[in-house]
């Protein structure tokens, strides 16, 4: 499997940017996530790993379990 997904990423532009894009998002969710926590005084890095490395999902969690602002 991962050599087939290898061989479409490196010919096929839907996936190599669809990709691109995933692990870029992923990557700025980190510090809007982390930004967020911090202000509700919550921010643990083993606490945010899930949900940052969920994709679409783990955005999602953080929004439904986050504690209010105090």
């Amino acid at each position: 499997h991962v050599a087939a997904y290898g061989q479409l990423f490196g010919s096929g532009q839907l996936v190599h940017v669809s990709t691109l894009d995933l692990a870029v998002l992923s990557v700025l969710m980190w510090g809007i996530i982390g930004e967020d926590a911090r202000r509700r005084d919550w921010f643990s890095s083993a606490k945010m790993v899930p949900f940052v490395a969920l994709p679409v999902l783990g955005p999602a969690l953080y929004l439904l379990a986050r504690p209010r602002l105090p």
